[in-house]
């Protein structure tokens, strides 16, 4: 089997049914962040107009802007 559809049906196994989605929305991603692509921590925040952050991941030639 592929490793990433291990790394995918790991990551499935282990977030059905777990928490509730405004509790655990952060850390979901961050999870799938790290156990899909495979990236730690984000490489640099976004600051908005509204006085927000949001962490920024580079993802092979993309950008992922995780807003939470």
């Amino acid at each position: 089997m592929n490793a990433d559809i291990i790394k995918i049906k790991n990551f499935v196994k282990y977030w059905s049914g777990h928490g509730y989605e405004k509790g655990e929305a952060q850390p979901f991603w961050l999870a799938f962040i790290r156990d899909i692509f495979g990236i730690n921590q984000f490489t640099s925040e976004a600051y908005l107009s509204n006085g927000s952050t949001e962490n920024i991941f580079p993802i092979g030639n993309c950008i992922c802007c995780l807003i939470l």
